[in-house]
């Protein structure tokens, strides 16, 4: 007579919900960026399309300064918004500043450039685009550029009341003129594309818009 074999109940696995949005926020917005990415990746998981969480994601290891992480999300990201989109030239921006950081000077000036060739000089971050392209440029040897682009930034930020003086800055060191330099460097033979016809809303310092996360 064979003895009966001894069965044991099932393990209930409890299943955590995925951090709330608010939540992931309240992190980031509480000065807690290595959480809130934490808790915005959890959120990735449970829905890999969640656009929002995963720009979130980015913009929170980004204020970790976990630039090659953000790196990595961003280019995700643009390749998926499209290099031309509205999104991509928020995300470029963050992209190429991260690429400096790591000291991928050639990285991040093809970033920017890509920024300032898909949008134009009333964008809230155009200066400090340029800040960077001086940088890199400077970085990869193209010391002269790199200084007199430095200088106009410092020249543009005095108050300025005569118009002779505002004309002869708009003139220096123009939008087309920088890509066209950051073109020559990187060895293309692309030419400037138009300024976009475009306004762009204030945005923070570390993430995009809301209206760009649908």
């Amino acid at each position: 007579m064979s003895t009966p074999t001894r069965s044991s109940p099932r393990k209930l696995v409890l299943v955590r919900p995925p951090p709330t949005a608010e939540e992931a926020l309240a992190a980031l917005d509480g000065g807690r960026p290595d959480e809130a990415a934490a808790l915005f990746a959890a959120r990735v998981l449970a829905d890999p399309a969640d656009w929002d969480s995963r720009i979130n994601h980015a913009g929170a290891l980004y204020n970790a300064s976990r630039y090659a992480e953000a790196a990595q999300g961003y280019r995700k990201l643009i390749d998926e918004a499209r290099p031309r989109s509205l999104q991509a030239v928020y995300l470029f921006f963050f992209l190429g500043y991260s690429l400096l950081q790591l000291e991928d000077d050639w990285g991040s000036l093809v970033a920017t450039t890509a920024f300032l060739d898909n949008s134009n000089e009333q964008h809230p971050y155009y200066t400090n685009v340029l800040d960077y392209t001086a940088c890199a440029w400077t970085n990869l040897g193209a010391v002269a550029e790199g200084t007199t682009l430095w200088r106009t930034l410092e020249l543009r930020a005095l108050p300025v009341t005569d118009p002779t003086t505002r004309r002869l800055l708009r003139g220096l060191w123009s939008r087309r003129q920088v890509i066209a330099t950051s073109h020559r460097i990187l060895g293309l033979s692309a030419r400037p594309r138009p300024a976009r016809r475009c306004s762009w809303p204030a945005a923070d310092s570390w993430s995009l818009p809301p209206w760009l996360g649908g």
